[in-house]
């Protein structure tokens, strides 16, 4: 019988690390949860995810945009 396991999650933004607040829910809204604290993850993109010591790191990228 084959068992599929989850991998736990950290998402990285400006170095900072910052727990998972629910597996369910997608990186972008992950970015959307933690907005309150880091205003710029409305607009910053997750980046494909890199495995590390059996955790899955969603890196943030801010979003700059051209003016005019």
């Amino acid at each position: 019988m084959i068992t599929i396991t989850t991998m736990p999650r950290t998402f990285r933004f400006k170095g900072q690390d910052l727990p998972d607040p629910n597996p369910s829910l997608t990186p972008k809204e992950v970015g959307k949860r933690y907005a309150h604290q880091f205003p710029e993850l409305l607009s910053a993109e997750p980046l494909p995810p890199t495995v590390k010591n059996g955790v899955e790191v969603i890196e943030f990228k801010e979003s700059f945009g051209t003016k005019g």
